[in-house]
């Protein structure tokens, strides 16, 4: 059976593991080339692209009957620095236990952030991801959702704790209702946090990132574009060695 190269239901995808990095595509692009890369205005060609570029991928995955509008007013161009900074400490504890020390009423945030068992993310799920990498998914998914679907800010606490709260309510990671509150809390306020979000940048620039989502295999080799995902995929696959065998 052959499938079109944007087809999201590929059976190489439970092949392979992707690793979410998110970073400040702005100051990777002032790195690599000398400059911010070109401003990205509501009715510019290359805005009306970014919508279409998403309504496709939401398309295919059964959640957008049509395209979005063009014409769509609010909160454009996005402000994503604070929800790549949440999802870092998702994916990691440590980071996690190091940033909480650096912030306002570090000591009640804390207490917050104990009130779960911190292997969490180690669980596996029925459906064989770990439920850390399911929260980050859920939680990266929503922030696009809400970016592109509703033209929401989300460069602010309120807004990024109302979408992850309910996804940490969903897994019972915490008996808390705050506990999503005080990871975005310690996401938006620590300096460790802010030092490691500097640094991935900072790596995504000295490998010349020149645009996003960007996809590399373990050899260094780059795929650009929703619409190569697959591409990235079929690459790195290599059947001989199990199941899940390569990262992207």
């Amino acid at each position: 059976m052959s499938y079109p190269s944007t087809d999201v239901t590929h059976p190489v995808f439970s092949k392979v593991e992707f690793e979410l990095c998110p970073v400040n595509l702005g100051i990777v692009f002032k790195k690599v080339n000398g400059q911010g890369g070109p401003s990205i205005k509501q009715d510019s060609q290359k805005g009306f692209y970014a919508w279409k570029d998403v309504s496709r991928m939401l398309r295919q995955l059964g959640l957008l009957e049509k395209n979005l509008e063009k014409g769509l007013k609010g909160a454009w161009p996005h402000k994503t620095d604070e929800a790549h900074k949440v999802i870092l400490i998702l994916k990691n504890k440590d980071l996690l236990a190091k940033g909480v020390k650096d912030i306002p009423d570090s000591e009640a945030a804390s207490r917050v952030l104990a009130s779960c068992d911190p292997d969490w993310r180690n669980r596996v799920l029925q459906t064989g991801y770990t439920l850390g990498d399911t929260v980050v998914a859920e939680f990266a998914y929503n922030v696009v959702y809400e970016y592109f679907i509703n033209n929401k800010k989300l460069d602010n606490h309120q807004a990024l704790s109302e979408i992850l709260n309910p996804i940490i309510s969903r897994y019972g990671i915490s008996a808390s209702t705050e506990y999503g509150s005080a990871i975005v809390k310690t996401a938006m306020m620590s300096k460790a946090v802010k030092d490691e979000m500097i640094r991935v940048t900072n790596e995504a620039a000295s490998k010349k990132m020149f645009g996003a989502p960007l996809f590399e295999s373990g050899d260094g080799v780059p795929y650009w574009g929703n619409d190569r995902m697959l591409d990235a995929a079929v690459e790195v696959y290599n059947p001989t060695l199990g199941t899940v065998n390569s990262k992207l």
